[in-house]
């Protein structure tokens, strides 16, 4: 993997060589608590998932580093930055906030979680993490919202239908619509008062 440097403006790229770590083929559950040393970025976990729905958390554990996680099955072929499992990328929760991904792996198969600290501030922090594993989950784990945002759309593409996935960080008066492209709403999926 590769860190850009200090502000993206020349200031270079810190390369790591990083060897997965196995873990089997784990169960629903905790994996951990695993910690990404001071001078590292990245931690890659191989474990042998079968098919079907999975949603995977990254927890932090007090290190405060804004986590990026992503799934790849190693089939054999390469995977670069886009070629993740659909779906099986994340980190848009904030600094110390949980990390989660829901996605349906396409086979029984051999994967690798990927799991990195995403801001090169984040290099010198000694930053602990767990991981948790729900097989056939069919809605996201029940996670503290640390922000209020939109999650995702699965599937993403869609036909004939989707699943819209938002958090609110507090209870507040919320409203959801879809628009076109050229900027119209179309339907308003929700309106009211929502707890977080």
């Amino acid at each position: 993997g590769v860190l850009e440097g200090t502000g993206g403006n020349g200031g270079g790229y810190i390369a790591q060589d990083e060897l997965s770590d196995y873990q089997g083929a784990p169960d629903t559950g905790e994996l951990g608590p695993f910690t990404i040393l001071s001078g590292r970025m990245i931690e890659l976990h191989e474990m042998q998932l079968p098919a079907g729905d999975l949603a995977l958390r990254v927890d932090d554990l007090g290190g405060g580093v804004d986590w990026g996680v992503s799934v790849f099955r190693a089939d054999g072929s390469f995977f670069g930055k886009t070629e993740t499992v659909a779906d099986g990328f994340g980190n848009d929760a904030g600094p110390g906030g949980s990390e989660w991904i829901q996605m349906t792996l396409p086979a029984d198969d051999f994967y690798c979680v990927a799991v990195w600290k995403t801001r090169v501030n984040d290099l010198s922090t000694t930053a602990p993490y767990r991981l948790w594993l729900t097989h056939d989950a069919t809605a996201a784990p029940e996670v503290a919202p640390t922000a209020t945002r939109l999650v995702g759309a699965a599937p993403n593409p869609f036909n004939p239908q989707t699943v819209i996935a938002f958090e609110l960080a507090a209870s507040a008066c919320c409203e959801l619509v879809i628009h076109d492209l050229q900027g119209r709403a179309v339907r308003t999926l929700v309106r009211g008062d929502l707890s977080a």
